[in-house]
């Protein structure tokens, strides 16, 4: 059993539609721009990174299937955007800076989640935009509880 990182295709966009649902999201963007984690050609995981600005990246969505939760899946994933956030960018982004900020919006167990991986909680005027806004209307903000969050890192 071994697990792939990889950009998805179109033909995997119900597969990680239904993960992400499961968590109460969506796709956060093209089909093409999220990265999934495979094991025997089963999304296990997925997640969409985004490069906002030359030493700052964007963490929309990172889902484990709920039955493989608790195997590292999502820290091992988490790890290897944090190691190399650039890479998983869709598109052309260019190697980031030696310093760099990566920044994401948490909800419930994932805040303890993003803790144990570096994280720190922080201001949504923090969060560049468009981000800094999508919890401002939405109606569900008091029972979510979002957590905006950032992690920096001082050397690659």
């Amino acid at each position: 059993m071994s697990d792939k990182i990889m950009f998805a295709a179109d033909g995997d966009q119900q597969e990680l539609e239904l993960l992400l649902f499961e968590y109460g999201m969506g796709l956060a963007g093209e089909i093409e721009e999220h990265i999934l984690v495979k094991r025997d050609n089963d999304i296990v995981a997925g997640a969409l990174i985004t490069a906002v600005g030359d030493s700052l990246f964007h963490l929309a969505v990172l889902a484990v299937r709920p039955e493989k939760r608790g195997q590292g899946l999502g820290r091992q994933l988490l790890q290897q955007l944090l190691n190399q956030p650039e890479k998983y960018c869709y598109g052309s982004v260019s190697a980031s800076s030696a310093v760099w900020q990566m920044t994401t919006v948490a909800r419930g167990v994932a805040v303890d989640f993003y803790k144990a991986n570096g994280f720190v909680a922080c201001d949504f005027s923090d969060l560049i935009f468009p981000y800094q806004e999508q919890c401002a209307q939405c109606p569900e903000k008091e029972s979510c509880n979002p957590i905006p969050m950032i992690f920096s890192c001082s050397e690659k």
